[in-house]
């Protein structure tokens, strides 16, 4: 059994340049941050003997016998095109918070859920390469009007300022002619009991949030100085 935990979020500034219509034409920017709520998703192989192939447990219940029977479009996508098992599985998914909140909880759970299937395939990937796969299934498998800071965000977490700039790369970081610019750790954790954090971890993170809070207004300035 897998638990995947990946933290909601909360944008501050910048929120719809992050859109692909957007930023392939002016770029973008985004202040956000993750928040101390999740999503987590579980999943478990089920054995040969269960006369289904796969029970998913949302809001909804699924019992299913054929994936193209799923009718959770974000389950659907991910086991078609990353599950090369074809292992039975039970995908139970649940939130700190509940859907609709506006806090990234659609795309936190698409970043969870390609994590899980992943290390059940055997594959590492890096936090680039999950939030690409999870902007890749929203944006061009399911062609949801969606943005990319989520994505990004529930991969990356802490406290960010995400450049999306098109035609450059940074730091080694190219995904389909678009740059993610990421800032601090990750946190989107594979786990199965929880861990502890420093006494100072609180003081850290509002600390770089001011400073990054600045830097953004700087640019802000900036870009409305050269207009």
């Amino acid at each position: 059994m897998l638990i995947c935990r990946v933290p909601l979020r909360i944008s501050l500034f910048g929120g719809g340049t992050d859109f692909p219509s957007w930023y392939k034409k002016n770029n973008g920017a985004t202040l956000c941050f993750a928040i101390n709520k999740y999503c987590y998703t579980i999943i478990r192989k089920l054995s040969l003997i269960v006369q289904f192939k796969y029970r998913l447990r949302y809001f909804k219940n699924e019992i299913v016998f054929n994936i193209n029977d799923i009718k959770h479009r974000s389950i659907k996508a991910v086991l078609k095109n990353y599950d090369k098992s074809r292992n039975n599985y039970e995908i139970v998914h649940s939130a700190d918070l509940p859907a609709l909140s506006g806090l990234g909880s659609s795309s936190a759970f698409t970043v969870s859920l390609i994590k899980c299937i992943s290390e059940y395939n055997g594959v590492k990937l890096s936090k680039l390469e999950l939030a690409k796969r999870a902007i890749h299934v929203e944006q061009n498998i399911l062609k949801e009007n969606v943005g990319s800071q989520d994505q990004i965000l529930s991969r990356s977490g802490w406290f960010n300022l995400l450049n999306l700039i098109e035609n450059k790369k940074l730091f080694g970081f190219d995904s389909d002619n678009t740059i993610f610019e990421f800032f601090l750790k990750a946190n989107c954790d594979i786990f199965s009991n929880e861990s502890t954090r420093s006494k100072y971890h609180d003081l850290f993170f509002h600390l770089i949030g001011i400073l990054y809070l600045f830097k953004f207004l700087k640019q802000v300035k900036a870009s409305d100085a050269n207009m």
